[in-house]
């Protein structure tokens, strides 16, 4: 029971500091990078000659008939600018930080009620969260692969979604996973700090 309330106290403080996660994910951590870019990841759905990784939420200059300039002038005009799109699905990128938390914390609550009724075997549920924790790493492994040859290297791959917004959420549920995961081999953690030297 401790260490459940242990966890759940410990997602609350992270989903209390995600929060302000806004969609900058330049893989260079380059803020307004202009055209054209510094690495194979450029990409500008918005027109306004910024690379859109390199933009955080709400921080897109207004497009007009002509494209915007850079830098602070941009925003002088007090109007609002758009929120930036994803490029090939135009949604709007806001990570579903807390969202995925609180869907997996539930998730993992009822998989550990599930087995206390009887209704699920321990083995059987720690089965479903190591494919899980597979999948998303899976995901997070391939992903940073693609990421790494097209900012690196200049290679892209025509994908129909952004990669690195999935990227990102695949992080995410293999963070929160692999904690879990932790809290089930807590006890053998524990045995490398209480293992006490013994006389010769």
């Amino acid at each position: 029971m401790k260490k459940i309330l242990l966890y759940v106290f410990a997602m609350c403080l992270f989903c209390a500091v995600s929060l302000p996660a806004g969609a900058q994910d330049c893989p260079k951590g380059i803020v307004n990078d202009p055209y054209p870019g510094s690495c194979g990841a450029y990409i500008d759905a918005n027109r306004d000659d910024i690379c859109d990784h390199s933009q955080t939420l709400g921080s897109a200059a207004p497009i007009s008939g002509e494209k915007a300039a850079v830098g602070a002038a941009d925003f002088a005009s007090g109007t609002e600018p758009p929120i930036k799109k994803n490029a090939t699905s135009g949604s709007t990128e806001e990570y579903y930080v807390w969202q995925i938390a609180l869907a997996l914390t539930v998730a993992y609550l009822l998989s550990l009620l599930a087995v206390k009724k009887g209704r699920l075997t321990a083995m059987v549920n720690r089965k479903i969260w190591n494919l899980l924790l597979l999948a998303s790493f899976a995901v997070t492994a391939l992903t940073s692969v693609f990421l790494l040859l097209r900012s690196n290297y200049g290679i892209g791959f025509d994908f129909p979604f952004n990669l690195s917004y999935w990227h990102i959420e695949a992080g995410l549920v293999m963070m929160l996973v692999s904690v879990y995961h932790a809290l089930w081999h807590f006890p053998y953690f524990k045995s490398y700090f209480n293992n006490k030297a013994k006389p010769a």
